[in-house]
């Protein structure tokens, strides 16, 4: 069961990375959320030319022409390309994609927060707040569940949503099936066809089961939380989530940078925000922290995809590997 629980009174160690990225609040209307993003343009079609040459009265020259099964989308204001799709593929605009989330929102009862873009308008992100909170066993740090969804312009998946879990104090973001040890995550997904108002019901019902993914993946890590380790199989966690490599593959910038890494692991393991008994959860939050905030990325929209958008691995062989030095542990106890 889901205890709502207040925010906090204090200030989160790392910011939010959502709150890192260009765009706008969405507590209004959908109209006013895509001017405070910045999303007043349209994805619009243009044709698609093919540049052929041509010899006319024995001097070469080039010709342009139409592929008529190709369209290209743009964006209105700059004329810059998005992408190339097919041309009998119906488009989703920017219109559809307020009134799915709307629609959603409205029977689901969850908060739109924030709105933006990312690769200069090839996809369109959005993020809600659930509305619900709940500690995990040993930690004095809230989780809440998110929703982000993500919309492209560039063919394939038009619109597909995925549920995240954000750890207050540290702005760790996890997806429950990272903490399950696994990849994928999407709850549901609606392609661009004339149809798409026909998929709102399933995606509605997909929003709520995210409430009940939120329950079963605390489960998940309260299970985490109990399975408790040492310091030693702590440093291990650490040596073998940033392995040396081959004996005959090592340099010292190499090595420096994995000796590097791992100084960076212990600092957010022996930080305040992650004041808790030793367990593989308590490995796995160090990890994710890593992952989200002390990474290299380029710039903050390459940080947001990766840790967001995007299944990072890094999460993913966190939670195997903390779950076999716990069980070790375990066994050698």
């Amino acid at each position: 069961m889901t205890i709502t629980i207040e925010r906090p009174n204090r200030a989160p160690a790392n910011e939010p990375l959502w709150n890192t990225m260009s765009g706008g609040s969405f507590t209004g209307t959908w109209a006013e959320a895509r001017q405070s993003a910045g999303l007043t343009w349209e994805p619009i079609d243009r044709p698609v030319w093919d540049e052929t040459i041509v010899i006319e009265d024995g001097v070469p020259g080039v010709k342009y022409v139409e592929i008529p099964e190709s369209k290209q989308r743009v964006r209105s204001d700059t004329g810059k390309r998005l992408g190339v799709v097919n041309t009998g593929l119906a488009m989703i605009n920017h219109d559809d994609i307020g009134e799915i989330l709307e629609a959603i929102g409205v029977e689901t009862r969850i908060s739109w927060r924030r709105l933006g873009e990312l690769q200069g308008g090839k996809k369109i992100w959005a993020l809600a707040d659930l509305g619900e909170s709940r500690t995990v066993l040993g930690d004095f740090s809230p989780q809440f569940p998110h929703l982000l969804v993500t919309a492209g312009h560039t063919g394939g998946a038009a619109f597909s949503a995925t549920t995240l879990l954000a750890r207050y104090d540290c702005a760790n973001v996890i997806r429950p099936a990272q903490a399950a040890g696994k990849k994928g995550g999407r709850i549901f997904t609606i392609r661009h066809t004339k149809n798409w108002r026909s998929m709102l019901e399933a995606a509605r019902l997909a929003v709520h089961g995210a409430r009940a993914e939120f329950d079963t993946t605390m489960e998940v890590l309260d299970h985490l939380a109990l399975q408790r380790v040492d310091a030693a199989a702590e440093e291990q966690f650490v040596q073998r989530f940033f392995p040396l490599p081959p004996e005959h593959e090592r340099t010292v910038r190499k090595v420096n940078g994995v000796e590097t890494r791992r100084v960076q692991l212990r600092s957010l393991l022996a930080s305040p925000t992650n004041d808790m008994r030793p367990s593989a959860y308590k490995l796995v939050q160090g990890a994710v922290e890593w992952s989200d905030h002390v990474q290299w990325a380029k710039n903050a929209e390459t940080r947001f995809t990766r840790s967001l958008v995007d299944a990072s691995p890094h999460k993913i062989r966190a939670v195997n590997l903390a779950r076999d030095i716990a069980r070790d542990f375990a066994l050698a106890g």
